[in-house]
């Protein structure tokens, strides 16, 4: 689920999760630890986040250049759905390298080790049979 946070008529961004203001810098943080945020006006009419995002990435890029003008260009060039449909492509992309695993190789990956602890715990009732069958010929050897 995504975090909420609401943009006033003053152009203060309000964190409905912290109940704070928070700052653009604070709401690209966030985005770097992995979360998910959506951005709206203070009555949840209209979706702010794309534009936000992007007031981010253009103030990131005038400090530290981060993305060439070339790109920006291109992404200024497309519309919205060819920028959508080209991250699609990026993901699945990343996929299939296993770099970033989607929602169906996540489910794989937990069957898998599933499947494993069980034969690993078939492994160790087989190893303490053998143990209690050693120790059963030792004994009747003494």
């Amino acid at each position: 689920m995504s975090r909420l946070i609401k943009r006033y008529s003053n152009r203060k961004l309000y964190d409905t999760t912290e109940s704070r203001y928070v700052s653009r810098e604070d709401i690209a943080e966030m985005v770097r630890r992995g979360e998910s945020v959506r951005i709206t006006d203070k009555d949840e009419t209209e979706d702010l986040t794309s534009a936000i995002l992007a007031q981010i990435i253009a103030e990131q890029g005038k400090d530290d250049g981060a993305m060439p003008s070339s790109v920006l260009h291109d992404l200024i060039r497309w519309n919205n759905r060819t920028v959508d449909k080209g991250l699609k492509q990026i993901s699945a992309t990343l996929e299939k390298l296993g770099v970033f695993p989607g929602e169906t190789e996540t489910r794989k990956l937990d069957d898998a080790c599933e499947q494993l602890s069980g034969k690993i715990e078939q492994l160790e009732q087989t190893v303490m049979r053998l143990e209690d069958s050693l120790s059963d010929r030792s004994e009747q050897k003494t």
